[in-house]
C-alpha cells in the first residue's frame, strides 16, 4: 500500500499523512476533509462548534444535509436552499456569549468584504446572511456559493508527476486565481492567507474562496476593535506569506502587493518539477528565509516565467508587480497567449454586454423585491462596466440613502439599549427594517434588543409567579428589574407602588409586634390585606 503524502502547510515539505505529524516541523498532517476551503482556520480559542443534524430545516428554508467541518467562527454545513432549489455552504455560529459575539461580527465583517467585490466569476459568492432563533439564543447563518469539487491542492498532488498538465491546463488555472484576486483587489479586498486550498473548483472553472482574513480598508476603521487583539502573522499561513506579512503592526499596513508575493510563491510551486515552493522549514526559518534570502531562480520555469515567478518573490513591494493586472498582462504575453483547451475563457464583448443587460435587469427585480444587498452590489456591477448606464447611478443613490436612514436608526437604537424605552426601540427597529430590510448594521442590533426583550419577559413572567406564591418581595425585584429593562411600561407602576407600600407596612407590623404593639401590628396587616386585593 503506498503511504499518503502531504504538504506540511508550515514548513512546506512532504510528509506521510499515516505518520501523524511533519518530520521537520512537528506540525500535525491530516488528510484534507471534503471541503475543508470552506473555512477560515480552526475553531477561535472560546469558539463553540454547532451541532445540527442531517434535515434540520432553518428559516423553513435551509435543509441541513451534513456538516463539513468546524472553522475559526463556527461550524461549516452542507444544505439545500429549498427557495433556491441550489447546494449552499452555510457557515453558523452560535451568538449566545461574547465570543460568539466576536464571531458574529466576522461573519458580518466578513459579508461586507464580499459586498465590496463586483465580479464572482472567479470568486465564491457570498449569498445571505440571516438570524435564525434557536433554543435560548440564536444563530447567525452565512450563505455561500457550495464548489462542488475539489481543491486546487487536490488539482497539484494527483498531477505532483505531470509536468506537462501543470505547465498548461495548470497555468491557465492560475491565471483565473489571479482574475478572482484581482477582482477582490478591485474592492480594496487583499486576501492575506493565498495558498491552493483557497482555490476551488465549481463545474470546472476555478475560484477564490475564504475572504474570512481579508480585511478592505473601509471595514478596518469600522472595526478595529476587533482587530486589535489579533497580529497580522495570525493570519496567513507561513509557506505562502510575504516578507511584510511577518513582521507588519496591523492588516491594514498590507496591501495587494502581498497577495502578489504570495501568488508567486503558488507559481513557483506549480512550475517546480518537483512541486514545492521556494522555501520550507520550521516558522522561525521561514520567517527568515522570506525577510532575507533571496529566492532561488526557477530555471526548470524556463526564462519566460522564470522572471515573472523572479518579480513576484522581490523582498521589496516596490520592485513587485504593483498590480494582478500586471502580473497578467506577462503571463498572457509570454505564454502567447494561448490557453489550454477546456480551460474556460474569459466571455466575449457580446456576452459581456448581455450578461449586463441581464445583470441589470436581475438588480432592478431584486429592489422591487426589497432585496436591497443584492441589488446594490449587481448595480455595482453594472457601474464598474458601463458608468453612464442609464437608471443603475439613480438606483445606487437611492440605495445608499436608504442604507444610511436605516444605519442612522441602527445607531440611534444601539446608543439606546441600556435604558431606552422598549417599544420605542421596537418601533425604531420595524422603521430601520422598513427602510432598508436586511442592513448588515442590524444583525447585532437586533439580537441585542431581542435579548432585552426576552429578558423582560422572563423578569414578568417571574414576578406574576412570585405574585400567585404570595413572595412579595421577589415580586416586587422582579417587577422593578422590568421596567428598567422597559421604563415605558406605566402599568408596571400600578403593581410596583402597591408592592412598595406592602414592603413598608410589612417591616412596620415587625416592629410594632417587636415593641409589643399588637393593636398597631393588626391595622398595619389590615391595610395589607387591602393592599394585596387592590393588586
Amino acid at each position: 500500500m503506498i503511504a499518503l503524502s502531504r504538504l506540511c502547510l508550515r514548513c512546506g515539505k512532504m510528509a506521510q499523512v499515516e505518520r501523524g505529524r511533519c518530520p521537520d516541523c512537528g506540525s500535525q498532517l491530516e488528510i484534507e476533509s471534503e471541503n475543508n476551503h470552506f473555512l477560515s482556520g480552526p475553531l477561535m480559542k472560546g469558539g463553540k462548534a454547532v451541532t445540527l443534524p442531517p434535515g434540520t430545516i432553518l428559516l423553513e428554508r435551509f435543509r441541513i444535509a451534513h456538516h463539513i467541518n468546524n472553522g475559526r467562527y463556527g461550524s461549516v454545513y452542507l444544505a439545500e436552499d429549498m427557495l433556491c432549489s441550489m447546494q449552499v455552504a452555510l457557515k453558523v455560529t452560535d451568538v449566545g456569549s461574547q465570543s460568539e459575539e466576536l464571531a458574529a461580527l466576522q461573519l458580518q465583517r466578513e459579508k461586507a468584504i464580499y459586498n465590496r467585490i463586483q465580479n464572482f466569476r472567479h470568486v465564491i459568492k457570498i449569498y445571505d446572511l440571516h438570524f435564525v432563533p434557536w433554543g435560548g439564543t440564536g444563530l447567525l447563518v452565512l450563505s455561500m456559493e457550495y464548489a462542488n469539487g475539489d481543491t486546487f491542492r487536490k488539482w497539484l498532488m494527483d498531477r505532483r508527476k505531470d509536468r506537462e498538465a501543470r505547465q498548461t491546463a495548470g497555468m491557465e488555472y492560475f491565471k483565473q486565481a489571479c482574475w478572482g484576486v484581482g477582482d477582490g483587489h478591485q474592492g480594496d479586498v487583499i486576501h492575506h492567507d493565498l495558498k491552493p486550498e483557497n482555490f476551488l473548483f465549481l463545474d470546472g472553472v476555478l475560484k477564490v474562496s475564504d475572504f474570512g482574513g481579508a480585511t478592505c480598508a473601509q471595514m478596518l476603521q469600522k472595526m478595529s476593535g476587533f482587530f486589535c487583539e489579533t497580529l497580522p502573522s495570525e493570519f496567513g499561513t507561513p509557506v505562502y506569506m510575504s516578507p511584510e506579512h511577518f513582521i507588519a503592526f496591523h492588516l491594514d499596513d498590507l496591501d495587494e502587493r502581498s497577495d502578489i508575493y504570495s501568488l508567486g510563491v503558488i507559481l513557483f510551486e506549480i512550475l517546480n518539477p518537483k512541486g514545492r515552493p521556494p522555501f520550507a522549514g520550521p516558522y522561525e526559518r521561514l520567517r527568515k528565509m522570506h525577510l532575507e534570502v533571496p529566492a532561488p531562480r526557477l530555471q526548470e520555469a524556463g526564462k519566460k516565467f522564470a522572471g515573472v515567478i523572479a518579480k513576484c518573490l522581490e523582498k521589496d513591494p516596490a520592485n513587485r508587480y504593483q498590480s494582478v493586472a500586471g502580473l497578467l498582462d506577462d503571463l498572457e504575453e509570454r505564454s502567447g497567449n494561448k490557453p489550454s483547451r477546456g480551460i474556460p475563457l474569459k466571455a466575449s464583448t457580446e456576452e459581456l454586454s448581455r450578461e449586463l443587460e441581464e445583470t441589470w435587469e436581475k438588480a432592478s427585480l431584486l429592489f422591487s423585491q426589497n432585496d436591497f444587498n443584492k441589488a446594490f452590489r449587481l448595480t455595482e456591477k453594472v457601474l464598474a462596466a458601463q458608468p453612464d448606464h442609464p437608471g443603475a447611478q439613480q438606483l445606487k443613490d437611492e440605495l445608499s440613502t436608504r442604507f444610511s436612514q436605516s444605519e442612522q436608526l441602527y445607531q440611534e437604537i444601539d446608543r439606546s439599549l441600556n435604558g431606552g424605552d422598549l417599544s420605542e426601540l421596537v418601533a425604531l427597529l420595524q422603521e430601520a427594517i422598513s427602510i432598508y430590510p436586511e442592513h448588515p448594521a442590524g444583525r447585532l442590533v437586533q439580537i441585542k434588543l431581542g435579548a432585552r426583550a426576552r429578558q423582560y419577559r422572563a423578569a414578568m413572567e417571574e414576578g406574576l409567579r412570585a405574585l400567585e406564591e404570595e413572595r412579595w418581595g421577589t415580586a416586587l425585584e422582579c417587577f422593578r428589574q422590568a421596567l428598567r429593562l422597559h421604563p415605558g411600561a406605566k402599568s408596571l407602576m400600578e403593581i410596583i407602588e402597591p408592592l412598595n407600600k406592602i414592603a413598608d407596612l410589612r417591616q412596620e407590623i415587625h416592629r410594632a409586634i417587636a415593641q409589643g404593639e399588637s393593636r398597631k401590628a393588626l391595622r398595619q396587616a389590615r391595610l395589607v390585606d387591602l393592599l394585596i386585593e387592590k393588586i
